[in-house]
């Protein structure tokens, strides 16, 4: 610890407080240590504030909303990794990224991947609502009404079609 010069924490109280944090008791014994609030956590913190916009901010529930549908269910994981290689020959990804709660930063990776599989998301949706199965006859999959019924989201996912030209178009 002689030759700290210095430290960096998110800014928490126990970390960066100015009387009794632990940033305060190392620099107290080891006076090169300054701190330094940590750029990373400071920008998520302006992207948080940034993105405190209703449309932004329903964009996002949305985008984890489609995450946590795929990846809780390896069925209709495995039905869009089937759908991306028809509809997105040139794709190299199949399954959606978990988007974090708390870090802002961190959620741009899983909207990328949304809007790059939106194509194969919207219809893997629309076959679970239809109850479409693997030939495409509507009404003979194996989706129970309960889970076609969460799947009314396609109407919600044209909510991001409408932000994805937004955005991208």
């Amino acid at each position: 610890m002689e030759q700290c010069c210095g430290q960096s924490y998110d800014g928490a109280g126990n970390m960066a407080g100015k009387y009794v944090g632990a940033s305060t008791l190392i620099q107290r014994q080891f006076g090169k240590a300054i701190y330094v609030h940590c750029m990373n956590h400071r920008l998520n913190l302006c992207v948080a504030n940034t993105c405190s916009l209703r449309i932004i901010q329903s964009m996002m529930t949305t985008v984890r909303k489609l995450s946590e549908f795929f990846s809780n269910s390896p069925k209709k994981q495995n039905r869009l990794t089937k759908k991306v290689p028809i509809l997105l020959p040139n794709c190299n990804h199949s399954k959606l990224i978990h988007v974090c709660r708390t870090r802002w930063i961190a959620r741009i990776d899983g909207l990328d991947r949304v809007v790059e599989l939106f194509e194969p998301i919207l219809e893997t949706l629309r076959n679970i609502h239809l109850n479409k199965n693997d030939e495409g006859v509507v009404g003979m999959g194996d989706w129970e009404s309960k889970k076609q019924g969460r799947c009314r989201g396609p109407a919600k996912c044209y909510n991001i079609f409408f932000y994805y030209h937004t955005c991208y178009c």
